[in-house]
């Protein structure tokens, strides 16, 4: 599979799927940053697109965490948010490990 349609196929997931957004601090102070809710969070999660791509996937390198994760860079009211996600195929699910300033 080519590049392009491994990350198409990824934003498929993105927004098809579940998104269990990890409650890291950095994720939450998103909340109370921009005044959002989690289901916003969850939303702006899902509206990334091809154009937000910056890299992956990549292994990875969490303390004891296996499988791939995929990075995106998109714009919030002019702030740039970093945003990592990983499709966890037991649960079927992407799970949303950084979504932050």
């Amino acid at each position: 599979m080519n590049p392009d349609e491994e990350l198409r196929r990824f934003l498929h997931l993105v927004k098809t799927k579940n998104i269990d957004l990890i409650p890291r601090t950095e994720n939450l102070e998103m909340h109370r940053y921009f005044g959002i809710t989690r289901y916003d969070q969850i939303e702006f999660i899902r509206s990334v697109d091809c154009s937000d791509y910056y890299k992956g996937p990549l292994e990875d390198d969490g303390p004891g965490r296996t499988g791939l994760v995929w990075v995106f860079k998109k714009y919030y009211e002019d702030k740039e948010i970093y945003i990592k996600l990983k499709y966890k195929s037991d649960k079927d699910e992407i799970t949303a490990i950084s979504c932050h300033l």
